[in-house]
């Protein structure tokens, strides 16, 4: 992306009790998820799904896309969501899955997820 800047830090992947940086890179120190991440090896944007988190792991090309294709995650077999998951968002790309509650490094994704850049 031209003229972008990347999250200060690394991105970072956040549960719900955080908000993502819609439209703007994370500051250093501030705990707000990364909305423009890509991941490096299947080249595919990584969209987060708030609420929601995995029944199992997706197992084919088909059941990520499945997931990513999603529009009423209550009708998704691979999908829970319960009074338990409300914290949860979960983060899908093409060929990567993860969950998370808190608050991690983007960076720690084996697939390589990153940052791909805000606009200025």
């Amino acid at each position: 992306m031209a003229g972008a800047y990347t999250c200060a830090g690394g991105a970072l992947l956040v549960g719900t009790d955080h908000a993502l940086a819609v439209g703007r890179a994370r500051r250093p120190g501030e705990t707000v998820g990364c909305d423009q991440l890509v991941c490096q090896a299947c080249g595919a944007e990584v969209i987060a799904l708030p609420g929601v988190r995995l029944v199992r792991e997706p197992r084919s090309a088909a059941e990520f896309a499945a997931l990513r294709e999603a529009t009423d995650p209550d009708a998704e077999p691979l999908l829970a969501r319960a009074e338990a998951t409300v914290r949860f968002r979960l983060y899908l790309c093409r060929c990567s899955a993860d969950e998370t509650a808190g608050a991690s490094p983007a960076s720690a994704i084996e697939a390589g997820w990153a940052c791909a850049g805000h606009p200025r």
